[in-house]
């Protein structure tokens, strides 16, 4: 299944690069594009995609973290991958603690974005299956009191 992602830039080189890497990639897919925040916003509810790219600045602010933070909380399923020219510790840091599953440097790298890709990929497989365990539920009650339901129920939990 091909992974969909809607990349937020206000740089159109970089958004162009990225756009290259997403459809040089055999199960990728760019869905959408955005230069602000709130056009990311919407694009999110609108297109439902496997995940986002954030590019941030190369000395990101708080609003660009509180913006990972804003759509892991509102999107939980959904892959968030920073992207920045700065790939200090401290902002690969603040990204992973502000809830993004991947950090990718740029320039972008052919080898580190496949290996980003791939554990996006894995990431979704096993939350995919998780959300595929079916538990049973099971009721229990009687018509009057006395006749030991809560003693079944106790032992069958």
């Amino acid at each position: 299944m091909a992974l969909t992602f809607v990349v937020l830039s206000t740089d159109n080189q970089t958004s162009r690069l990225l756009k290259a890497a997403l459809s040089a990639g055999p199960n990728t897919r760019l869905v959408g594009e955005a230069q602000t925040p709130e056009r990311l916003v919407s694009d999110l509810q609108l297109l439902r995609p496997s995940g986002v790219i954030l590019v941030l600045s190369p000395e990101p602010t708080d609003a660009e973290f509180g913006m990972v933070k804003k759509i892991v909380s509102t999107h939980p399923g959904m892959a968030v991958i920073t992207a920045s020219t700065n790939s200090s510790s401290s902002v690969i840091l603040r990204s992973i603690r502000s809830g993004a599953q991947e950090f990718l440097p740029l320039p972008i790298n052919a080898e580190e974005f496949r290996t980003v890709m791939e554990r996006v990929q894995e990431l979704r497989t096993v939350s995919e299956e998780s959300m595929k365990k079916l538990g049973r539920l099971v009721a229990i009650f009687s018509g009057k009191g006395g006749a030991g339901a809560t003693f079944l129920a106790t032992n069958l939990a």
